[in-house]
C-alpha cells in the first residue's frame, strides 16, 4: 500500500485495506472516498466490512461528512470508544413457508387491497416494475450471459417469491425459475415487454430479455417487480451478473459472492431494529420532526387539479439536459463532497416549487437505497427509505445559504434514516398509509453515478433511454448524471398540471441548478 500500514493505528490500517479492496486503489491519509471512485453502493459495502471486521457501527452520513480516510478512521475510533458495537444479527428463520412482508412491501400490498376493493384497479395499477435497457456492442457470449443470469437469479429468492394481499405474507415458489429469454427481431420493443406487470402469485418476479439487433450488437433489458427490489438491489443484481460473466469468458475462478439473506429476512431485521434502543431514538426524532404537521400537505400549482379516472395511469413527461460545463463544475466539487449532487438538486427543486406556488415550506420525498440494517448489504429486496422532508421555501436565500439549510436538514434526516419510512407513516399518519391516491406531492430520485451498472467483459455496454410508465405520484423528478452532462426527467399524472406549467417548472429547476453551480464555481463554496 501507499500508506505505511506498520506505522498506522489498527483502525486506520484496516479501513485502508478495505478501501483498497473495494476501490482498487491504495489511499493516502487525506484521500477522499468519493474522489477515489466511491459511490453510495460502494459506501454501503465499506460500512458493512467495517462493521464485520472492526465491530464499529458507522452510517452513510458519516462517510458523506467524513470522506477522507484519516477523518473517517478517527471518527471510527471515537465511535468505538463511546458506544458498544452492535452484535451480529441473530440467525433468522430460513425454512420454507409463509413469512411476513417488510414495511415497504406491506404498504404496497395495502395500496393494492384498497384499490381492488374500490374497483379502481388491480396489480397493474398498484405495483410497478423497475426496468432498464442496455445496448451491447462486441462479441457477446450469449451462453455465458444466460448462465450468469441463471446463477444470480438463483441466489436471490425474492425473484422467485409470491405475495398475498389478504394476509401480507410471502413465500418462495418451489420450482420457479428466472432465466434469460431470447426475443426474435420484429416483435414489440423490449422496453415494453420488460415493463409488463407480473402475476404476484406465480413466483416469477423478474425477467431478462435479449435481442440481436445487428451482426455484433444486442439489446439487453430487465424488469423486476418493485415489491422485491429497489435501485440498490438492481445494482447488486447487475454487478453480480457482470462478475459471473467476466469469470466465465476469461476462464477465471467464479467470484466469491457473499451469501445473501433471503428476502423475507428483511422484515425480521426491521422488527429487531425498531424494538432496539437505536430504533426508538430514530423514531422519536422523526416524531418530533413531524410534530403536528401533515407529512405532505398539498401545494397550489397554477392550473393544478386532482386527476380523474385513468389519468393517474398516464404520465406527462419532460426531459431536460443540463449543460456539460455546469455539470463539470459540480463534479469537481462533488469529488470532495459526496452529498453535493443531492444538495444542489434538492435546493434547486425546492426553490423552483416555492417560486411557482408561493409556498413558505415545500414537502419533498427523497428515497435513499437503505442498506444500513446489519446483514442487508447484499440482499435483493425493497428496502428504500423515503425521507419525508419539509424544507423552507428558500425563495429569498442566497445560493450558499440555501445549500447550508438543505445540508443541515439532510444530515439530520440521514442520521435517523434506518427507521423504515412506511412504519413511520403507519404510526404517525395511519390515514395515509397504503392509500392508493394519497402520495407526496414531490418525489426526488437522484442517481449521481455516470458509469453503466452493467459491464460485460470484451463488450461495450451503454444505457438505453429509460422507459415511460404509469405515474402514481404527484410530481416525480429523476435526476441522473450522464457522461459529459446531466439530465433529469419530470413526470406527473395527466391532468395533474397543465403541460405548459410542468414544462416551466422543469426549466425553473434547471435554472436553479445553473445558479447554484455558478455560485460554487466562483469559489463561494465553504
Amino acid at each position: 500500500m501507499t500508506v505505511d500500514e506498520h506505522r498506522m493505528p489498527a483502525v486506520l490500517a484496516t479501513i485502508a485495506q478495505i478501501w483498497a479492496a473495494l476501490l482498487g486503489s491504495c489511499p493516502e491519509r487525506d484521500s477522499s472516498f468519493f474522489e477515489a471512485g466511491g459511490d453510495s453502493l460502494t459506501a454501503v459495502r465499506l460500512l458493512a466490512r467495517i462493521r464485520r471486521e472492526l465491530g464499529i457501527e458507522l452510517t452513510l452520513t458519516d462517510i458523506i461528512t467524513h470522506p477522507q480516510l484519516a477523518t473517517l478512521a478517527a471518527l471510527a475510533e471515537r465511535r468505538r470508544a463511546v458506544a458498544d458495537a452492535p452484535a451480529d444479527p441473530e440467525p433468522v428463520i430460513t425454512a420454507a413457508g409463509r413469512h411476513p412482508v417488510n414495511a415497504n412491501q406491506a404498504a404496497r400490498l395495502m395500496r393494492a387491497r384498497r384499490a381492488l376493493a374500490a374497483g379502481t384497479g388491480g396489480w397493474n395499477t398498484t405495483t410497478s416494475v423497475i426496468a432498464a435497457g442496455y445496448r451491447i456492442e462486441g462479441d457477446l457470449d450469449q451462453a455465458a450471459l444466460s448462465a450468469a443470469v441463471a446463477t444470480v437469479a438463483g441466489r436471490h429468492d425474492g425473484l422467485r417469491t409470491a405475495f398475498s394481499p389478504d394476509d401480507f405474507t410471502q413465500w418462495v415458489v418451489p420450482g420457479a425459475v428466472v432465466r434469460l429469454q431470447t426475443v426474435a427481431a420484429g416483435g414489440p420493443p423490449l422496453g415494453e415487454l420488460a415493463t409488463r406487470p407480473f402475476d404476484l402469485g406465480a413466483g416469477v418476479l423478474a425477467r431478462f430479455l435479449l435481442r440481436r439487433v445487428g451482426p455484433r450488437e444486442h439489446e439487453f433489458w430487465f424488469g423486476v417487480e418493485h415489491l422485491v427490489a429497489d435501485r440498490a438491489a438492481v445494482r447488486i443484481l447487475l454487478e453480480e451478473i457482470s462478475q459471473v460473466y467476466r469469470a466465465a469468458v476469461t476462464g477465471a475462478s467464479p467470484p466469491g459472492l457473499p451469501e445473501p439473506l433471503p428476502n423475507h429476512a428483511v422484515g425480521y431485521l426491521e422488527d429487531r431494529y425498531c424494538a432496539s434502543a437505536a430504533g426508538r431514538r430514530a423514531y422519536d426524532w422523526w416524531a418530533r420532526y413531524a410534530g403536528d404537521r401533515p407529512l405532505w400537505p398539498a401545494l397550489d400549482y397554477p392550473g393544478s387539479r386532482q386527476p380523474r379516472g385513468d389519468e393517474w395511469e398516464h404520465g406527462v413527461t419532460h426531459r431536460v439536459e443540463i449543460e456539460p460545463d455546469v455539470v463539470a463544475g459540480l463534479a469537481a466539487h462533488a469529488r470532495q463532497d459526496g452529498s453535493l449532487w443531492l444538495l444542489v438538486s434538492l435546493a434547486a427543486l425546492i426553490g423552483a416549487v416555492a417560486e411557482r406556488t408561493g409556498a413558505d415550506r415545500v414537502p419533498v420525498l427523497v428515497p435513499i437505497g437503505n442498506r444500513q440494517l446489519p446483514g442487508t448489504e447484499s440482499v435483493v429486496s425493497f428496502l428504500t427509505t423515503n425521507l419525508a422532508l419539509d424544507v423552507p421555501g428558500l425563495r429569498e436565500a442566497e445560493p450558499l445559504d440555501a445549500l447550508k439549510q438543505v445540508r443541515e436538514l439532510l444530515v439530520d434526516a440521514l442520521t435517523h434514516a434506518a427507521y423504515p419510512a412506511q412504519r413511520l407513516i403507519r404510526e404517525l399518519t395511519p390515514q395515509d398509509w397504503g392509500h392508493p391516491r394519497r402520495h407526496p406531492i414531490l418525489y426526488l430520485d437522484l442517481d449521481s453515478t455516470v458509469a453503466c451498472d452493467l459491464e460485460l467483459a470484451g463488450c461495450t455496454v451503454t444505457d438505453l433511454p429509460e422507459p415511460d410508465g404509469a405515474v402514481g405520484l404527484g410530481i416525480w423528478i429523476w435526476m441522473r448524471a450522464a457522461a459529459g452532462g446531466m439530465r433529469f426527467t419530470l413526470r406527473h399524472p395527466r391532468g395533474y398540471l397543465p403541460p405548459e406549467e410542468s414544462a416551466e417548472l422543469a426549466q425553473a429547476i434547471r435554472r436553479g441548478i445553473v445558479r447554484l453551480a455558478g455560485a460554487l464555481s466562483r469559489g463561494e463554496h465553504r
